[in-house]
């Protein structure tokens, strides 16, 4: 064993050139070469070459002055880097010659590393500390905590609750609290035209009198252990201006016991004042909403959402398969949950409404369930609302007429909400029924007006299939008083007796439904063959004025949704009043012209245009008001009850001079029956 073997740290002796020659035990152990393998090795060939200048000679400060110390990285046996605290000294010999290198070593590698580590970390904090859009405080309060140990000699036990009681303990405890350190947000937020050297003072200038509690409440949370406290607060900035802020005061133990703590604060003025306007907002809403006198339900349609969802997985076109899937408004019914509503929808819906809520919605749809369909069917076809008249189910078994309104905000669907509203229209309803009742009466009445005015034609038209029966039946008789009666002759002229009859009851058939009372129904009708019943309803009165007839009657002409007898009055009417005016002329033919067509898609229409005297603009004007007539005996009925019939059957009509002379009437009615409620 050597006696360099006792030193318990690493020892090498190398000669000038850097070669090895001793190696200790301590050198050994720190970098894994034993002394066989490193003794007459060049020692930069074996740990590394750290230490030495590019040429491989010794640092020129070890040359000068003999000693020399400094850190070198160092590489061990296993390939390990490692950093030691190196210390080299030259060996002189009598003569004065340096002959010798004599270095030790000691592995700090674990001390670097943490200095490093602590390094960044700090770093890393500064940065932050500085670059943080929040404002940071570094606070010395070691002088809070000799006013704490005052107290206690003055043998306060209690100190939340003293500190609670005496804010003007606090506001001395704030001035004995010092800055020590801010970041740039906080020169900006509380400066005014400070700089950050002459913010480090006192922090009691920065905390207004009615926040004096929040200090002191973070003095308690910092007694009682807590690792952070946090409140919203009011601060003010040097120059006076206050402003909401967030406060948050941390008390890491370490940093606690050397009496310092960090704050940090978030100017919130902006989220404050937004918060008070939404607020406010809100208020303004639900007081409009509470007393809007529509009923209004905010329902939860997330489970829906779901299903759709898991729909559209397997179904391309939703739209479609909710249309012709009956049994999926059963679905929708129990998937859709009220959620809450306003003081019109408890009254619409009845006692119980509160008991009703966080339910499905199928209670309320039972008579009208397809209205919900149909509005589902709007959404997903692109609408952004749908509106129906409705009726709608309430809590005591009551069915109520309702307009049922939905909009499709994507914000509120996104949510999995949404909200309907019923509007009780149910004494309009009964208005609208009461009025189609008086209109249908009015319009019976003035049927059978007409028809006393058509006595003459309808006598006519009845006379003379009865006088050819009477004819034909005397005739009849004779031939078969003949002794060898001609039995063909026979059956010839009782086959014109029966077509007869039957023509004098297609009159009287016609002339019963012109003047029958009933509630009108709408049907599909071909009008084209109502414009040639009505031809023939008319045929006297067109011989007896000696007016011919053309008609234009498309081909393939869509069935319209109509009354049929109410379509007949009109036309009958038009007819009249053209057959009426053209009797005013005898210079030229009469000419009676109808036609029918397609109008706009979903309407056909039909013309009526005489080549009479026309009408001046002024008598145009009011041709559709009531009680207004050019007739000596008319009592102004006729038309307005023409114009009711039309626009009660979701059509129009309009008068217009034809171009050469005459007047021409115009209508227009649906072929397909409209989704609300009309008037008859």
């Amino acid at each position: 064993m050597s006696v360099f073997d006792l030193i318990g740290e690493s020892l090498v002796r190398t000669d000038m050139a850097g070669v090895v020659l001793s190696w200790n035990r301590g050198a050994e152990e720190l970098y894994g070469f034993s002394r066989d393998q490193a003794v007459g090795v060049w020692l930069g060939d074996l740990v590394g070459r750290d230490g030495f200048t590019p040429d491989g000679g010794l640092v020129p400060e070890l040359l000068e002055n003999g000693r020399w110390r400094g850190e070198l990285v160092r590489l061990t046996a296993a390939g390990n880097q490692i950093t030691v605290e190196a210390h080299w000294t030259l060996r002189y010999d009598a003569a004065g010659t340096a002959v010798e290198v004599i270095g030790t070593a000691r592995d700090v590698t674990a001390r670097k590393q943490m200095e490093l580590a602590l390094k960044i970390s700090d770093d890393r904090y500064r940065n932050l500390f500085q670059a943080m859009a929040a404002s940071f405080w570094e606070l010395d309060f070691s002088a809070v905590g000799g006013m704490l140990r005052k107290l206690r000699e003055q043998d306060v036990q209690d100190f939340p609750k003293y500190i609670r009681e005496n804010p003007a303990f606090v506001r001395k405890m704030m001035r004995l609290t010092r800055v020590i350190d801010i970041n740039g947000q906080t020169v900006e937020l509380f400066g005014g035209d400070l700089k950050k050297e002459e913010m480090l003072q006192s922090v009691e200038p920065f905390w207004p009198e009615e926040s004096t509690w929040v200090y002191g409440e973070a003095v308690i949370a910092a007694l009682s252990g807590l690792p952070v406290y946090s409140t919203e607060t009011v601060l003010q900035s040097r120059d006076g201006r206050r402003f909401d802020a967030l406060f948050t005061a941390c008390f890491p133990p370490d940093s606690v016991s050397q009496g310092k703590l960090l704050i940090g604060v978030v100017d919130i003025s902006d989220r404050k004042e937004a918060t008070r306007a939404l607020e406010t907002s809100e208020a303004r809403y639900r007081h409009l909403v509470q007393h809007l006198p529509v009923a209004l339900i905010q329902l939860d349609i997330s489970g829906l959402e779901r299903r759709l969802q898991e729909l559209s997985e397997t179904e391309p076109d939703l739209a479609t398969y909710v249309e012709s899937t009956p049994g999926f408004v059963d679905e929708i019914l129990e998937l859709v949950r009220i959620q809450e509503g306003n003081e019109q929808a408890a009254t619409l819906l009845g006692d119980g409404w509160d008991r009703e809520l966080n339910r499905p919605i199928a209670f309320s749809w039972k008579t009208s369930p397809e209205t919900v369909r149909r509005s589902l069917i709007a959404r997903l076809r692109g609408a952004i609302s749908y509106s129906e008249e409705t009726r709608l189910d309430r809590l005591d078994g009551e069915v109520m007429d309702v307009l049922y309104t939905i909009a499709f905000p994507a914000p509120l669907l996104e949510k999995g909400m949404n909200i309907v509203g019923f509007l009780d229209i149910s004494d309009r309803v009964k208005a609208q029924s009461t009025l189609a009742q008086v209109e249908a009466d009015l319009a019976h009445a003035a049927r059978v007006s007409m028809l006393g005015e058509l006595t003459a034609s309808i006598a006519h038209e009845v006379n003379q299939p009865l006088a050819a029966i009477t004819t034909n039946a005397e005739a009849g008789l004779r031939w078969l008083a003949r002794p060898d009666p001609d039995l063909r002759e026979v059956n010839d002229i009782i086959h014109s007796v029966v077509a007869d009859a039957r023509r004098a009851a297609d009159v009287i058939s016609r002339v019963r439904s012109m003047a029958a009372r009933r509630t009108p129904e709408r049907e599909a009708v071909q009008l084209n063959a109502v414009v040639l019943d009505v031809l023939g309803f008319l045929n006297h009165e067109l011989r007896v004025h000696d007016v011919v007839v053309a008609t234009h009657l498309a081909p393939d002409l869509p069935e319209a949704t109509v009354d049929r007898t109410q379509i007949q009055q009109v036309l009958v009417n038009l007819a009249m009043n053209a057959i009426q005016a053209m009797s005013q002329t005898s210079n030229q033919p009469r000419r009676l012209t109808l036609t029918t067509g397609p109008a706009v898609p979903g309407f056909v229409r039909v013309t009526v245009d005489d080549n009479g005297p026309g009408l001046p603009s002024a008598i145009r004007d009011h041709a559709f008001d009531a009680f207004f007539t050019t007739k000596d005996r008319g009592m102004g009925m006729g038309l307005p009850i023409c114009r009711s019939i039309v626009e009660a059957h979701g059509g129009q009509i309009e008068l217009t001079q034809r171009t050469g002379g005459g007047a021409r009437f115009a209508f227009t009615l649906p072929t397909q029956r409209p989704s609300s409620r009309l008037r008859i």
